[in-house]
């Protein structure tokens, strides 16, 4: 027999509109009968009726939205603090944008890597009557997992930082995409390309970057494939220096800030010592590259999680949708081009030698 709010009141010892409060997330409840109501409807097995909830919002309303129902986006981070992450707040303020206009509303929830937490948010879910839910993580969180009850909600996630489940998902970066990357370092008139990506980025891009990077030294002969610094050092200052001087590269490929960074720190001149090419590009930053469109990636997980409730496609699908969108080119200052009648560099890459004149 389904539990009622007045029998879940009634456990907990709180009026029916506190109980109500409580499970519909809103403030002004004192944190004591806040932790009674919730501790209550664990005991008593409380589902809420997601029908009757909308329907009782809806009329509490004094103007009267005609929003179809709440969609939760997860993230590392409270809402009030999405811009501590760059890519983030864009993600949501475009997902929060289409939700809005194909007619949901939008509630925000931080995550964290604990299992017991995760359990916790995935009854609320169900409380509250969030039938949908876009999953956002930061990338040093890669690989990890979540102990949500999925067959209750629909869900997307944004990037590959998610391990399992496999879920319906928008990324960004395809082969094709990365190869055109190459192709045009190797336009500008660079010939030893390096990659100087982390173990741990190569795994969370499913090697994409590498199998692109022979494929196109492959198609290249004139482009000899240097062997990828996590193949040979540690992702430090140290390895990225040792991994120059063994590899020369006059040009690499890079993700996060880190590798400039440490590059300035050592001294060395960016480009005129080695040029540079990042996949991740950010506002503020003088790196050329790669820039995600993180707003467009927002909006396509809110089109994706809408079309999804209005054909009722609950639960884990059994091909999951993986939709891919193009990259924004940032032009920075790492990357000149050599060919546009700019000398090339007077001094040779660091770590580099001279030859000695064969007399």
């Amino acid at each position: 027999m389904r539990v009622n709010l007045r029998t879940l009141a009634a456990k907990a010892g709180v009026s029916l509109s506190t109980a109500s409060r409580v499970l519909r997330g809103m403030p002004n409840v004192v944190e004591e009968k806040r932790q009674r109501v919730l501790k209550a409807a664990e005991e008593l097995g409380y589902v809420r009726d997601s029908l009757m909830a909308n329907a009782m919002s809806y009329a509490r309303r004094s103007q009267k939205n005609a929003y179809r129902e709440q969609l939760g986006f997860l993230s590392s981070e409270i809402w009030t603090h999405l811009d501590n992450l760059p890519w983030l707040q864009p993600c949501f303020d475009g997902f929060f944008a289409q939700a809005k206009k194909r007619g949901y509303w939008v509630k925000c929830f931080q995550i964290n890597r604990n299992a017991e937490d995760q359990k916790v948010l995935s009854r609320k879910f169900w409380w509250q009557g969030i039938r949908g839910v876009a999953v956002t993580s930061p990338p040093a969180w890669a690989p990890f997992t979540m102990a949500i009850d999925w067959s209750r909600i629909a869900a997307v996630t944004v990037g590959r930082s998610l391990a399992a489940p496999l879920l319906p998902r928008v990324e960004r970066e395809s082969p094709e995409e990365l190869f055109e990357v190459f192709e045009k370092i190797r336009d500008r008139g660079y010939r030893r390309i390096g990659l100087a990506l982390s173990q741990a980025d190569e795994e969370r891009r499913r090697w994409n970057v590498r199998g692109s990077y022979l494929l196109f030294c492959d198609k290249n002969r004139d482009v000899p494939a240097l062997a990828p610094l996590a193949e040979r050092h540690p992702w430090s200052p140290d390895g990225l220096q040792q991994w120059l001087r063994e590899e020369k590269p006059d040009a690499i490929v890079v993700n996060e800030g880190a590798a400039f960074d440490w590059l300035q720190a050592a001294g060395v001149r960016v480009p005129e010592d080695v040029a540079l090419c990042r996949l991740d590009c950010m506002p503020g930053r003088p790196e050329t590259g790669l820039a995600a469109d993180h707003r467009s990636m927002g909006m396509e997980a809110a089109n994706m999680l809408c079309d999804a409730l209005e054909h009722g496609e609950i639960g884990m699908p059994a091909t999951p949708k993986i939709v891919t969108l193009r990259n924004l080119w940032h032009e920075g200052v790492t990357l000149p081009d050599r060919t546009a009648g700019a000398a090339a560099p007077s001094d040779p890459p660091a770590g580099h030698k001279r030859k000695k004149a064969a007399s």
